[in-house]
Protein backbone atom coordinates (compact mmCIF):
# COMPACT_ATOMS: atom_id res chain seq x y z
CA UNK A 1 0.00 0.00 0.00
CA UNK A 2 2.53 2.08 0.98
CA UNK A 3 4.28 1.34 -2.65
CA UNK A 4 1.75 2.77 -4.46
CA UNK A 5 1.04 6.08 -2.29
CA UNK A 6 4.41 7.10 -3.16
CA UNK A 7 4.16 6.01 -6.89
CA UNK A 8 0.98 8.45 -7.23
CA UNK A 9 2.83 11.25 -5.37
CA UNK A 10 5.96 11.04 -7.48
CA UNK A 11 3.81 10.83 -10.46
CA UNK A 12 2.13 14.17 -9.18
CA UNK A 13 5.14 15.48 -8.67
CA UNK A 14 6.56 15.02 -11.85
CA UNK A 15 2.93 16.33 -14.16
CA UNK A 16 3.22 19.31 -11.99
CA UNK A 17 6.84 20.27 -12.76
CA UNK A 18 6.52 19.10 -16.22
CA UNK A 19 3.40 21.16 -17.10
CA UNK A 20 4.67 24.53 -15.57
CA UNK A 21 5.94 27.21 -17.66
CA UNK A 22 9.49 27.70 -17.87
CA UNK A 23 11.79 31.09 -18.08
CA UNK A 24 10.43 32.18 -21.36
CA UNK A 25 12.85 33.70 -23.51
CA UNK A 26 12.60 37.10 -24.65
CA UNK A 27 12.79 38.08 -28.48
CA UNK A 28 16.06 39.83 -29.79
CA UNK A 29 15.28 43.40 -31.00
CA UNK A 30 16.55 43.71 -34.49
CA UNK A 31 19.00 46.02 -34.32
CA UNK A 32 18.07 50.27 -34.49
CA UNK A 33 17.29 51.32 -38.22
CA UNK A 34 18.82 54.68 -38.49
CA UNK A 35 16.77 57.71 -39.00
CA UNK A 36 18.36 59.12 -42.00
CA UNK A 37 19.35 57.42 -45.23
CA UNK A 38 22.32 58.11 -47.53
CA UNK A 39 22.72 56.56 -50.96
CA UNK A 40 25.98 57.54 -53.41
CA UNK A 41 25.27 56.87 -56.76
CA UNK A 42 28.70 58.14 -57.40
CA UNK A 43 29.98 55.83 -54.66
CA UNK A 44 28.12 53.04 -56.38
CA UNK A 45 29.74 53.55 -60.33
CA UNK A 46 33.44 53.88 -58.72
CA UNK A 47 32.95 50.76 -56.38
CA UNK A 48 31.82 48.65 -59.49
CA UNK A 49 34.63 49.68 -61.81
CA UNK A 50 37.06 48.88 -59.30
CA UNK A 51 35.06 45.32 -58.61
CA UNK A 52 35.17 44.67 -62.18
CA UNK A 53 39.25 44.83 -62.54
CA UNK A 54 39.64 41.71 -61.57
CA UNK A 55 40.08 39.33 -64.32
CA UNK A 56 37.95 36.85 -63.05
CA UNK A 57 35.02 39.35 -62.11
CA UNK A 58 32.16 38.71 -65.28
CA UNK A 59 30.20 41.86 -63.44
CA UNK A 60 29.82 43.77 -60.34
CA UNK A 61 26.42 44.85 -58.19
CA UNK A 62 26.81 47.77 -55.91
CA UNK A 63 24.15 48.88 -53.43
CA UNK A 64 25.59 51.95 -50.86
CA UNK A 65 23.66 52.87 -48.30
CA UNK A 66 24.81 54.99 -45.49
CA UNK A 67 28.62 53.76 -44.36
CA UNK A 68 28.16 50.17 -45.82
CA UNK A 69 28.62 48.99 -49.92
CA UNK A 70 26.73 45.84 -50.65
CA UNK A 71 29.01 44.18 -53.51
CA UNK A 72 27.63 41.02 -55.40
CA UNK A 73 30.47 39.48 -57.54
CA UNK A 74 28.78 37.49 -60.68
CA UNK A 75 32.00 34.77 -61.33
CA UNK A 76 31.32 31.95 -64.00
CA UNK A 77 32.88 29.02 -65.22
CA UNK A 78 36.62 28.30 -64.35
CA UNK A 79 36.82 31.09 -61.81
CA UNK A 80 34.72 29.44 -59.64
CA UNK A 81 37.10 27.47 -58.44
CA UNK A 82 38.57 30.66 -57.09
CA UNK A 83 35.46 32.38 -55.06
CA UNK A 84 37.71 33.29 -51.69
CA UNK A 85 40.65 34.81 -53.57
CA UNK A 86 38.71 36.68 -55.75
CA UNK A 87 36.38 37.72 -52.95
CA UNK A 88 39.81 38.27 -51.16
CA UNK A 89 41.21 40.57 -53.79
CA UNK A 90 38.41 42.93 -54.17
CA UNK A 91 37.85 43.31 -50.73
CA UNK A 92 41.63 44.49 -50.47
CA UNK A 93 41.31 46.53 -53.56
CA UNK A 94 37.74 48.11 -52.28
CA UNK A 95 39.15 48.86 -48.53
CA UNK A 96 42.09 50.85 -50.15
CA UNK A 97 39.27 52.55 -52.24
CA UNK A 98 36.68 53.25 -49.11
CA UNK A 99 38.46 52.98 -46.21
CA UNK A 100 35.47 54.25 -44.29
CA UNK A 101 32.69 51.83 -45.27
CA UNK A 102 31.68 48.51 -44.13
CA UNK A 103 32.02 46.16 -47.21
CA UNK A 104 29.59 43.23 -47.50
CA UNK A 105 30.88 41.26 -50.37
CA UNK A 106 28.90 37.80 -52.00
CA UNK A 107 29.77 35.57 -54.97
CA UNK A 108 26.16 33.51 -54.14
CA UNK A 109 24.03 33.88 -57.25
CA UNK A 110 20.91 34.35 -55.52
CA UNK A 111 22.38 37.08 -53.35
CA UNK A 112 23.71 38.65 -56.10
CA UNK A 113 20.38 38.86 -58.07
CA UNK A 114 18.85 40.04 -54.65
CA UNK A 115 21.38 43.14 -54.51
CA UNK A 116 20.90 43.71 -58.46
CA UNK A 117 17.28 43.98 -57.91
CA UNK A 118 17.33 46.30 -55.20
CA UNK A 119 20.48 48.17 -57.07
CA UNK A 120 17.73 48.50 -59.85
CA UNK A 121 14.90 50.23 -57.58
CA UNK A 122 17.09 52.52 -56.52
CA UNK A 123 18.17 53.71 -60.17
CA UNK A 124 14.36 53.31 -62.10
CA UNK A 125 12.99 55.06 -58.71
CA UNK A 126 14.29 58.16 -57.51
CA UNK A 127 11.83 58.68 -54.70
CA UNK A 128 12.23 54.91 -53.54
CA UNK A 129 11.17 53.84 -50.26
CA UNK A 130 14.50 53.98 -48.58
CA UNK A 131 13.41 52.09 -45.44
CA UNK A 132 11.82 49.20 -47.69
CA UNK A 133 15.76 49.03 -48.88
CA UNK A 134 17.14 48.93 -45.81
CA UNK A 135 15.07 46.24 -44.91
CA UNK A 136 15.86 44.17 -48.23
CA UNK A 137 19.86 45.06 -47.43
CA UNK A 138 19.79 44.01 -43.56
CA UNK A 139 18.09 40.71 -44.67
CA UNK A 140 20.63 40.13 -47.80
CA UNK A 141 23.15 40.84 -44.92
CA UNK A 142 22.15 38.28 -42.40
CA UNK A 143 21.81 35.72 -45.62
CA UNK A 144 25.76 36.04 -46.33
CA UNK A 145 26.51 35.13 -42.62
CA UNK A 146 24.64 31.95 -43.01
Amino acid sequence: MKRIEWSVLIILILVTVGCTPGAQKKPSSPPAEPTNYTFKQDQVDHAKKVAEKNKRVEEATVVHMNDELFVGLKVTNFDRFFLNSTRRDVNDHLRKEFPQYQLHITTDSKLVDEIKKVEEEIRKNPLFDKKKVYQKLTKIEQDMKQ
